[in-house]
C-alpha cells in the first residue's frame, strides 16, 4: 500500500490492524489506540460495544500513559482524539 492510500483524519494517519485502529503521528512522542474488545451483532450492522481508549507511547516501549473503556467507537474515538491533543501538548 502507497503511502497515499493510507486513510487519514485531519491529515494524519489512521490505520486499522485486527482489532485495534491506530491514530496520530508515529513520530510524535504519542498515538492513539483503540482496541475493540467486544462487537455487538445484534443488528443488521455489527457495532463496537466495549472499546479501549489508550494514549501509547511511540518510543518503543508501547507504555500505555492513559487508558479508559467506552461503549461505542464513536465515543471511544472522540476521547481519544482529546487525550491525544492534550498529551501531545504538554
Amino acid at each position: 500500500m502507497a503511502n497515499q492510500d493510507i486513510l487519514t483524519y485531519k491529515g494524519l494517519p489512521l490505520v486499522r490492524s485486527g482489532n485495534k485502529i491506530y491514530y496520530g503521528d508515529p513520530k510524535k512522542k504519542y498515538i492513539l489506540v483503540l482496541v475493540i474488545l467486544k462487537v455487538d451483532k445484534a443488528g443488521t450492522i455489527p457495532l463496537p460495544s466495549r472499546v479501549l481508549v489508550q494514549i501509547r507511547k511511540t518510543d518503543g516501549s508501547d507504555q500505555v500513559v492513559q487508558e479508559k473503556e467506552k461503549t461505542s467507537l464513536g465515543d471511544a474515538f472522540q476521547l481519544g482524539l482529546i487525550w491525544l491533543e492534550r498529551t501531545l501538548s504538554e
